[in-house]
């Protein structure tokens, strides 16, 4: 369950500022090139069809200043298609070149994100790790903070707890410094579900409880839906089916209200594990059907 949650919020996190990046003051061999990629910009859900055009303006082999670019952003948009194969791709073409810059420092936080999708979880840390020496050099805090998030996350579902606390608590530190409220908080599930795994309670309610606060100060209910999810987790291994599933349904409706699709089926999967625990058959049954449907 976590680890899916973590999968959308990565999304969120790690791609908003995908096709965000102010196009460069100098002149480029043709306008078309530009014209592609503002347009990429503009109209996210027709990205590829842009960015293409703009590869073919700067030819497969290009070692133009704006390649790397180029290649970054198929690569991202590839990886929000679900084709990670063609997405490693490009995003490896993007590392090409003798000077560090703030794309290939993004390139490999995003090649980290596809290696851990993948349960590659030391390609994903060696790539987060590239990534931070990269936002080292750059004087970039809050791409520091990203490349600390997603290392502790591998090292999370690798099973090595302890690191993963440690890294997290890195990344809690960098976020803080940027004031980066949503990165905080979904650092802070990260943390929480680690003590959770350590049997840690305590620990583990707290910063579930922070996170939630966090994301309701930003209004943002994809998130709290997420909190809302990890605190049923929280009750269900204390053995408190009942509060876990209440946590589950509030879940739900706030999925409904953000109008996510998948994270409200996987609030009707998980209730349905519950039910099917207690021996409910019929609610698990209604609840997988609300799963699959």
């Amino acid at each position: 369950m976590v680890g899916d949650g973590h999968g959308r919020t990565w999304v969120l996190l790690g791609l908003l500022w995908v096709l965000s990046f102010p196009l460069p003051a100098q002149r480029v061999d043709t306008v078309a090139l530009g014209r592609h990629l503002q347009e990429a910009k503009k109209q996210p859900d027709s990205a590829w069809t842009y960015l293409k055009k703009a590869l073919a303006e700067i030819g497969p082999d290009s070692t133009h200043a704006w390649a790397s670019r180029v290649y970054f952003e198929l690569g991202a948009s590839y990886y929000l298609q679900g084709e990670l194969d063609s997405s490693r791709h490009y995003l490896q073409a993007a590392l090409t070149g003798g000077t560090i810059t703030k794309v290939q420092a993004d390139a490999w936080l995003l090649i980290s994100h596809i290696e851990a999708l993948e349960a590659q979880y030391t390609a994903a840390r060696q790539a987060a790790q590239e990534a931070r020496q990269q936002y080292s050099l750059l004087g970039d805090t809050l791409g520091l903070g990203r490349s600390w998030l997603n290392e502790s996350t591998a090292w999370y579902k690798a099973g090595e707890l302890d690191r993963a606390v440690a890294g997290y608590l890195n990344a809690l530190a960098f976020f803080k410094g940027v004031g980066q409220t949503s990165a905080e908080a979904s650092t802070l599930l990260g943390l929480g579900s680690v003590h959770l795994d350590q049997g840690s309670y305590t620990r583990a309610r707290s910063h579930f409880d922070e996170a939630n606060a966090l994301y309701q100060s930003i209004q943002d209910t994809t998130g709290q839906a997420q909190a809302r999810q990890n605190l049923s987790l929280w009750y269900a291994r204390q053995g408190l089916r009942d509060s876990a599933q209440a946590e589950l349904r509030q879940s739900a409706v706030l999925y409904l209200a953000a109008e996510d699709s998948v994270g409200w089926a996987e609030t009707q999967n998980l209730q349905g594990n519950l039910a099917f625990e207690a021996q409910q058959w019929a609610q698990a049954r209604d609840y997988y059907a609300g799963y699959a449907a």
